[in-house]
């Protein structure tokens, strides 16, 4: 569902920098009167058997965060700056609440704060600002590097990008220093034509 948010999201963001606003409105309006006209087997697809409960609380996570947030500030002075320790301490967290084995809150920014503390939370957060600075400086020069930052965003919040055993880590991490790079020169494009 992550996932068709960030799609939702790219969309509706591309329909109002689109070039020639009256094609990226009709757009826009196309989706939405299918979505109103589809809305059933939409929301059916999007429930999938769970609750309305479930979807509100984005199944589950919101519970886990508020879990990890309490963690987080009942913690000792020494884990709320250092953290836990990476990984062992989500785990041994999402164990606690959840009741299952699992490594992270899906939450970057959640997960930095249980692991490394603030000091490791401060090093996350300097990634992804630099990520969006660095959208910005390339976007007339590759516009799609928009809509790819808009994924990395919302799987941060909802998900998790620097987790253990994800696979996204190496492409986050490539995808940033790419930005950097095409910051940098002028003539290096790796831009994805949309």
């Amino acid at each position: 569902r992550a996932g068709i948010l960030a799609v939702l999201v790219c969309l509706v963001t591309y329909s109002f920098i689109y070039k020639n606003r009256v094609k990226g409105f009709f757009l826009l309006m196309t989706v939405f009167f299918i979505t109103v006209a589809f809305k059933d087997y939409i929301w059916s697809y999007l429930l999938r058997g769970e609750s309305v409960y479930s979807i509100q609380t984005l199944s589950g996570r919101t519970l886990y965060w508020e879990q990890g947030w309490n963690a987080f500030i009942n913690g000792s002075l020494m884990e709320k700056l250092f953290g836990k320790g990476y990984a062992i301490g989500v785990r041994e967290l999402v164990s606690t609440y959840g009741g299952e084995t699992g490594t992270s809150f899906d939450n970057d920014f959640l997960n930095a704060l249980l692991s490394g503390g603030i000091f490791g939370t401060i090093f996350i957060l300097l990634l992804y600002i630099r990520m969006i600075v660095l959208t910005f400086k390339n976007y007339k020069k590759c516009p799609s590097v928009l809509y790819v930052t808009l994924i990395f965003l919302i799987r941060a919040a909802t998900l998790a990008n620097l987790s253990i055993f994800n696979f996204l880590v190496p492409f986050l991490v490539v995808y940033v220093v790419n930005l950097e790079v095409m910051n940098r020169n002028e003539d290096f494009n790796f831009c994805l034509r949309l």
